[in-house]
C-alpha cells in the first residue's frame, strides 16, 4: 500500500507534526511494507521535525508564489501513484477531488483534519464531502461529521498518539499549576479564562508556569497587572521552551481552558508523565481523555466558579496514583493507535477496491 500525508503549511512546532512523525515512523506500518510520502502544500517555517521523520519521500514547496504552489500540487495530485491520500486541509481536499474528477485519477481522498470542524476559520465544513472517507481524531470530531451528513461507515475514529513515559512529575507540596501552548488572551487558549479562573481559587501561594509563545503575551501580562496586581508574582512566564516537560520538577495539574480543541496532545502528554489535568469540557477531545477523579477533571467552559471550585476539589479531596493516572489512557498510547490506524487504511483501501 502506497499512502501520502498531504498538509497545509505547517509551524513545525505542534501537536501536529508530532502526531504526523508518530505515523510516519510507525513500526506496524513498516512492517506492513506501506510506503509514505510526506507532502508538504505550503512548506513548513521549521525544518526541526523533519530531522526525526522517516517518510519514503518528502516533498516540501517552498516557492512563494500561490500560483506556483497550486501548480506544483497539481503536478503531484497527476503523477502520484499512491492509493490513499491522507488530507489536513479542507481547501486541498476539494483540488484533489477535481483533479482527481477531471482526470480519471484513481486515489481515495481522506479527510484528516487536526481541529473542533466548526470552530477553525481554516475547515470549510461544506468540502469534507468531497473526500471519500474521514479519520476522526475524537469522538466529538465524529459527531460533528455525522451532524454533517456525512455517513457513519466513511468516518473511522483513529484519536491521536502518545508514548508512555517512563517519567513520573511529582505531586507538588505547594499548589503549583502548568499551562502550555499559545498565549492567546481571548481566542482558543482562552487564558482571560485562566487568568479570571485562577483568581477566585481560594488558595494562598500558589504558582502557575506559563510555558509558550504566542502574539497576546504583553496582552495577558497588561490584564493581569491591571486587575489582579497581587497575582503578578504568581504567574511564571517561561516562553517557547522545546521540551517544556524537562523544566517542570514537580506540579499539582496541568491546566487547559480552550474555547476548542481537536484532540489537544498537550493533556494526554501531561497525563502520560502521571500528572492529572483540569480542562474545559470544549468541542473536541479533552471528554475522550479525562476521566474524573482518575486522572483529572472537566468543567463547563465560561463557569469561573466550578473551574475554581474544581481546583479546590481536585487538589483537597482527591489523592491521585501516578501508575494509575498514567495507565487511564492505555487506548492511546503508540502501539494501540498504530493498530488503530493500521486497521482504519486497510478498511478504507478495501472498501476503495470494491467501488
Amino acid at each position: 500500500m502506497k499512502i501520502s500525508i498531504i498538509a497545509p503549511v505547517l509551524s513545525g512546532k505542534g501537536g501536529t507534526e508530532t502526531v504526523i512523525n508518530k505515523v510516519l515512523n510507525s513500526d506496524s506500518l513498516k512492517q506492513s511494507q506501506i510506503s509514505t510520502t510526506l507532502f508538504l502544500a505550503g512548506g513548513t517555517y521549521s525544518l526541526e521535525w523533519l530531522k526525526n521523520t522517516s517518510a519514503n519521500r518528502l516533498i516540501s514547496i517552498t516557492e512563494k508564489n500561490k500560483l506556483l504552489k497550486l501548480l506544483r500540487f497539481i503536478q503531484y495530485l497527476l503523477h502520484t501513484d499512491d492509493q490513499l491520500l491522507l488530507i489536513l486541509s479542507t481547501k486541498l481536499i476539494v483540488l484533489a477531488y477535481w483533479i482527481k474528477k477531471i482526470f480519471n485519477r484513481k486515489y481515495t481522498i481522506i479527510s484528516w483534519i487536526h481541529f473542533s470542524l466548526n470552530d477553525e476559520p481554516e475547515v470549510h465544513t461544506k468540502d469534507l464531502h468531497y473526500a471519500d472517507a474521514h479519520f476522526a481524531i475524537s469522538s466529538g470530531i465524529r459527531e460533528q461529521l455525522l451532524a454533517l451528513g456525512i455517513p457513519d461507515n466513511n468516518i473511522y475514529t483513529v484519536y491521536n498518539p502518545v508514548s508512555p513515559n517512563q517519567n513520573i512529575i511529582p505531586q507538588a507540596e505547594q499548589a503549583k499549576f502548568v499551562f502550555i501552548g499559545r498565549i492567546l488572551f481571548d481566542g482558543q487558549k482562552n487564558l482571560k479564562e485562566l487568568i479570571d479562573g485562577l483568581a477566585q481559587v481560594k488558595l494562598n501561594n500558589w504558582q502557575i508556569t506559563m510555558i509558550g509563545t504566542g502574539p497576546d503575551l504583553q496582552k495577558c501580562q497588561n490584564y493581569i497587572a491591571e486587575k489582579y496586581p497581587n497575582l503578578i508574582q504568581s504567574f511564571i512566564w517561561k516562553g517557547w521552551v522545546d521540551d517544556p516537560w524537562t523544566i517542570i520538577d514537580e506540579a499539582s495539574l496541568l491546566l487547559l481552558t480552550s474555547k476548542f480543541e481537536g484532540f489537544p496532545m498537550v493533556l494526554l502528554e501531561a497525563i502520560s508523565r502521571g500528572l492529572p489535568c483540569l480542562s474545559s469540557d470544549c468541542p473536541t477531545g479533552p471528554a475522550d481523555i479525562i476521566q474524573p477523579a482518575i486522572n483529572g477533571d472537566l468543567y463547563q467552559m465560561g463557569n469561573l466558579q466550578e473551574f475554581s471550585s474544581k481546583i479546590s476539589y481536585l487538589l483537597d479531596e482527591v489523592h491521585f496514583e501516578s501508575k494509575t493516572v498514567k495507565s487511564s489512557i492505555e487506548k492511546f498510547y503508540d502501539q494501540s493507535y498504530e493498530k488503530n490506524i493500521l486497521k482504519a487504511l486497510n478498511e478504507v483501501k478495501i472498501d476503495h477496491v470494491k467501488k
